[in-house]
């Protein structure tokens, strides 16, 4: 067995080890202009491994690619995302703070230990590293909630994940494990505290075969989120659990536990891309034709959504997308004024002018009614259950559910996609995208289809109090049989 150090030499080999890696940086001989080869080498020196190129190379350069701040790592059991994403973390309060000469913090949320005892267990290896605590572990050779180094200050603390232990705790990096088993509401809990030094968040996780916040993200990856997926198959330690896996596992239970892909019915989409296309014209303004109406639908933007506008003018034939406005949250001070502003022209047009918000978040339907005047916004809630004049609960014939206002939504925008009844300019690209991938609980590239489900919404009349819904009259009901039992399928999160 190796002998470990003692206190004394420990100290000397710390001090040493210092000692070379300043005279590094001093001679520039650490390139951290690509950040990649001193967490490479750092990752080598803590682990004594060397790392895979087919895939350890490319999460490593992920992660130490700065102009990458928001990061999805999927993959199979075994795979060693977690021990990446622990050496990352335990390098950024290190080498990486004693470059920048400026203290970073790093917070690990999951609901298992195994990414923070991976960090122990490399402090067990290089008791060198133990000397520079500022406060050294009992139980364990770091204290069990969090360390911090006496010469960087870089910080480091693992969280459980739960509102309440979560709040207020600000960090420069955040990294959640085991992402597909934490709850949604958890996650954008967490989102805010992002410092605005390097504000680096990695979401890592084996997907589940139930829906979450991380199974969505990459089913459609956002923009701003890059998106690493690879199968512990690429990991040539893992052949026995492989081989017991297949023996043991049903093909979509490996295909999720090893191969790290997400349930087929989770990138289920509401529309048919055909159907969608179907939908698409060439046109830019209002047809006027007699009867017709304007509807607005106001979807809003919150933490990372986007506030949307979309205008549709309906007639007896079908109803037509005019146009679509998005704001981002960099906006939100401008929002209501220009929103305002908007709906005030085009009640110019006609008196027929219909608006229809999502009642969420509080607030912000009571400031665009300041800046607008004889138009009336109306609130709406999705989640408000249906009820018939007998003040009872709807449900839904074929899918056994009670009926949602979002859920009445979603089916009679699948009707007029299907039945060519609605109509879409070819030049609003981002709806007919969002139309195409838009999936049952999807968190993301959402906000236009939400926006549009309230412009194209023939809703029952609300009651003043209580705040239920009692009849429902519709002269597109008609339509409405071709799709109802596809619909409910999909409304069952059922394979089609």
């Amino acid at each position: 067995m190796k002998k470990l150090y003692s206190n004394n030499a420990s100290r000397q080999k710390a001090y040493r080890l210092r000692k070379e890696e300043e005279e590094k940086l001093s001679k520039g001989s650490i390139n951290w202009d690509a950040p990649l080869e001193p967490f490479l080498s750092y990752f080598k020196r803590m682990n004594n491994l060397e790392v895979i190129p087919e895939f350890q190379a490319t999460i490593c350069n992920a992660m130490a690619n700065f102009d990458i701040n928001n990061l999805v790592v999927c993959a199979g059991r075994g795979s060693s995302k977690t021990m990446i994403s622990s050496t990352f973390a335990l390098w950024l309060v290190d080498e990486y703070s004693r470059f920048i000469k400026k203290p970073l913090s790093v917070t690990l949320i999951s609901s298992q230990p195994e990414i923070y005892t991976h960090i122990d267990r490399i402090f067990l290896s290089h008791p060198e590293l133990k000397e520079r605590l500022r406060v050294e572990g009992k139980s364990l050779e770091i204290p069990k909630a969090n360390f911090e180094f006496n010469d960087t200050h870089g910080y480091c603390e693992r969280l459980i994940p739960t509102s309440n232990s979560i709040r207020s705790h600000r960090c420069n990096c955040l990294i959640i494990d085991e992402c597909a088993s934490i709850a949604t509401s958890i996650i954008k809990t967490a989102l805010p505290l992002l410092k605005e030094d390097i504000a680096k968040v990695i979401l890592i996780s084996t997907p589940h075969k139930e829906r979450s916040f991380f199974n969505d993200l990459v089913a459609d990856t956002p923009k701003e989120w890059s998106l690493l997926q690879y199968s512990s198959e690429l990991a040539f330690w893992t052949g026995k659990m492989r081989k017991l896996a297949k023996e043991t596992l049903t093909k979509e239970e490996y295909s999720i536990e090893i191969e790290g892909t997400i349930p087929e019915e989770h990138i289920k989409t509401l529309l048919n891309s055909k159907d969608v296309e179907s939908c698409i014209e060439n046109y830019l303004t209002i047809s006027g034709v007699e009867e017709s109406s304007l509807h607005f639908g106001i979807d809003w933007g919150y933490e990372r959504s986007l506030s949307c506008l979309v205008l549709t003018e309906w007639s007896k034939a079908y109803k037509k997308v005019i146009k679509c406005w998005v704001w981002d949250n960099s906006k939100i001070s401008t929002l209501y004024e220009d929103m305002g502003n908007i709906l005030m022209e085009y009640n110019k047009i006609t008196p027929k002018l219909v608006v229809y918000a999502d009642n969420k978040p509080q607030g912000f339907i009571e400031n665009l009614d300041r800046c607008i005047t004889g138009i009336y916004v109306k609130a709406i809630d999705k989640g408000t259950v249906i009820t018939n004049p007998e003040n009872k609960e709807v449900t839904d014939k074929n899918s056994k559910v009670v009926v949602t206002v979002k859920s009445l939504l979603l089916q009679q925008l699948y009707n007029l996609v299907k039945t060519k009844h609605l109509k879409i300019p070819a030049n609003e690209t981002e709806l007919i995208k969002q139309l195409k991938i838009y999936t049952k609980d999807r968190v993301y590239s959402n906000d236009l289809v939400d926006a549009l489900m309230l412009s194209i919404g023939e809703l029952p009349q609300l009651k003043e109090t209580p705040n239920q819904v009692v009849g429902f009259d519709s002269p597109y009901q008609t339509y409405q049989t071709k799709g109802e039992e596809l619909f409910a399928k999909w409304e069952r999160g059922q394979r089609w």
